[in-house]
């Protein structure tokens, strides 16, 4: 979730831990690993600029990023542990705007919450 607030921070890695939970593995991975790194399921893993971010995120000089990423650690480890309540309701998913096109699963009684340009929903 780069370059968004810690709230919306928080409510992308409820969505990712709300897809842990819900079990459905053939669709979106089991556990933690496999949620994140399914295929197709998050645009930072399709993006090659993104991608040499995400595969050592660390190796920079650039100190503002390090602390970005040190500020995403804490948020998932306090996600994980269940020390921070679900602020999306159960979404399990989300997408950014402004957007081409809007997915077809994003309809209005799926719509759990919004933060900022993030639109969540539980599916």
């Amino acid at each position: 979730a780069e370059g968004v607030s810690k709230d919306a921070k928080m409510a992308v890695g409820w969505s990712v831990k709300n897809r842990v939970l819900a079990g459905r593995a053939q669709e979106w991975g089991l556990g933690y690993h496999g949620v994140i790194l399914k295929d197709g399921s998050y645009d930072s893993f399709k993006k090659e600029e993104r991608l040499k971010k995400l595969i050592d995120p660390l190796n920079t000089d650039d100190k503002k990023v390090k602390e970005a990423w040190y500020d995403s650690y804490r948020i998932a480890k306090v996600i994980v542990k269940g020390e921070i309540q679900d602020p999306t309701d159960g979404a399990t998913n989300f997408y950014s705007t402004p957007i081409e096109h809007i997915p077809s699963w994003a309809t209005s009684d799926r719509e759990t919450k919004t933060i900022g340009n993030l639109h969540f929903y539980k599916l």
